[in-house]
C-alpha cells in the first residue's frame, strides 16, 4: 500500500497517528547561549514532537535488537541516534516506560531512563560554533525518580562535528551513577568545555545519553542547559604588520648610516 494511501485509510478510520518531529536547527552561539530550564509548559505537548524546542531533540537510543544491559555509554560511539523520542506531558516519574520523557513536576525537566528498548537514551544538542571558541556546556543532572527503582545509573557527554558520524566522548563527561534510591534530591552539577576542534565548526552535536541499567532504571533529568561560548579572535597579520613597519625600520637604519 502506498503511504498516502495508508494515512488516508487512518484517516477516515478516525484513527490519529503521531508523527515524530526533531528541532536538528543549528543554533548560532554568536548570537548568545543556547539556554533551557524546560520552565515553559508548551514546549513539548504531544509524543515525539520536538518541534517546539529550539535546537534540542530526544531519541529512544534503540540501537540494538536485542535487549542489552548495563553497558558502558563510553563504549556507544556509533552514529546511531534512533527514533525521535519523548513522552509528554508526564505528572509523576513513576511511570516504567524507558526513553525520553517530560515531566510537569514542580520544577519542570526532560529526563532520560534506559530500559530493554532504551538501549541509550538522550539528548542531542545541535550547535552553530562559526567564529565561536572555548564551547562550554552545561547543565544538571537530577535524580527525578524518588520510587524503590535502584540502579547504577550512568550518564556521558560526547559530541561530533559531522552528522551522523562517530562521537567522540568528552573528558570529564562520564558519571558512573547520578541516582539515590528511594530519594529525588541528588543533583549533579556539569561543566564542560569542548576541544579546540570545535572551535568555529558550523555543526557541533552534542549528545547526553544514559543506558539501560542492569537493575530497575531510574529517571534522570538533564535540567538548567547552558551553552556558551566566547568569540574567536582574529589571528594578527604578521605580514602586513611586517610590510606597515619596513619603512620605519628603514628609516631608522638609513638615520644611523648619516
Amino acid at each position: 500500500m502506498r503511504v498516502s494511501q495508508f494515512f488516508a485509510a487512518v484517516a477516515v478510520c478516525g484513527v490519529s497517528v503521531s508523527v515524530a518531529h526533531a528541532d536538528t536547527a543549528y543554533f548560532n552561539l554568536a548570537t548568545g547561549s543556547l539556554l533551557q530550564d524546560w520552565s515553559t509548559a508548551t514546549l513539548i505537548t504531544t509524543n515525539d514532537n520536538w518541534s517546539g524546542v529550539p535546537s534540542i531533540t530526544g531519541y529512544l537510543g534503540d540501537i540494538d535488537s536485542g535487549s542489552i544491559s548495563d553497558v558502558d555509554p563510553r563504549t556507544l560511539t556509533t552514529g546511531a541516534l534512533g527514533v525521535v523520542d519523548v513522552i509528554a506531558n508526564q505528572t509523576t516519574a513513576s511511570i516504567t516506560n524507558g526513553g525520553v520523557a517530560e515531566f510537569a513536576i514542580t520544577n519542570p525537566v526532560v529526563a532520560l531512563q534506559g530500559s530493554g528498548a532504551a538501549d541509550a537514551p538522550a539528548l542531542v544538542f545541535y550547535l552553530n560554533a562559526t567564529n565561536r571558541q572555548a564551547v562550554n556546556v552545561s547543565f544538571n543532572i537530577r535524580d527525578v525518580d524518588g520510587t524503590s527503582d535502584n540502579a547504577a545509573q550512568q550518564v556521558n557527554v560526547q559530541y561530533r562535528l559531522t552528522p551522523g558520524g562517530v562521537f567522540t566522548n568528552v573528558t570529564g563527561g562520564y558519571f558512573a551513577d547520578v541516582t539515590t534510591t528511594g530519594t529525588a534530591t541528588q543533583v549533579t552539577p556539569v561543566s564542560l568545555t569542548l576541544p579546540a576542534n570545535a572551535n568555529n565548526a558550523p555543526q557541533v552535536e552534542v549528545r547526553v545519553l544514559t543506558t539501560n541499567a542492569a537493575g530497575s532504571d531510574e529517571w534522570v533529568g538533564i535540567d538548567d542547559i547552558n551553552i556558551s561560548s566566547a568569540a574567536v579572535i582574529p589571528e594578527a597579520n604578521t605580514l602586513g604588520l611586517l610590510a606597515l613597519a619596513l619603512p620605519v625600520i628603514g628609516g631608522v637604519i638609513a638615520r644611523r648610516r648619516k
